[in-house]
């Protein structure tokens, strides 16, 4: 059962991706923009989210090897320390960032890139004033030591 929410989470992540791409795509048409979709676009778009969905199903195994629960919503009771989060403290908002670049890289659109720029705005936002706050209050010591130790984006 938790292969399938995750599946189908990663599904919901990569349509509203698109879907706010596509949305930008005719903002592009209706504000007579010429659309930057092009072989190397849909190329380099294609390879981000290829990586970016490794990087996704990489952390859920770490989280489901660590014992903690996927899409809580909320602060984790412990960290988990294994690869990709002892490079990135959040490879999922990381993948995020990368999908929503993917694809604007994809459909071509000039102001969809404001896309990938707020959800870097918006999870770095959350990160600090909410997240970070309550794994410190939560885990201590021990989540202060990780968050000196890896870097929160890379």
């Amino acid at each position: 059962m938790k292969i399938i929410k995750v599946i189908l989470f990663e599904i919901v992540v990569i349509f509203l991706a698109f879907a706010s791409a596509w949305f930008f795509a005719l903002v592009d048409k209706a504000l007579g923009l010429t659309s930057v979709q092009a072989n190397w676009s849909i190329m380099a778009g294609s390879i981000i989210i290829f990586f970016a969905l490794l990087l996704r199903f990489w952390a859920v195994y770490a989280f489901y090897a660590g014992k903690i629960e996927f899409l809580a919503l909320k602060a984790q009771e412990s960290i988990v320390k294994k690869a990709p989060f002892n490079f990135t403290r959040n490879p999922m908002m990381l993948s995020n960032v990368l999908i929503a670049l993917a694809a604007v890289l994809i459909l071509g659109s000039v102001t969809g890139f404001i896309i990938p720029l707020a959800t870097l705005v918006i999870s770095h936002l959350w990160l600090v004033f909410y997240e970070e706050k309550d794994l410190e209050k939560k885990l201590g010591k021990e989540y202060l030591v990780y968050k000196k130790a890896v870097p929160r984006w890379l």
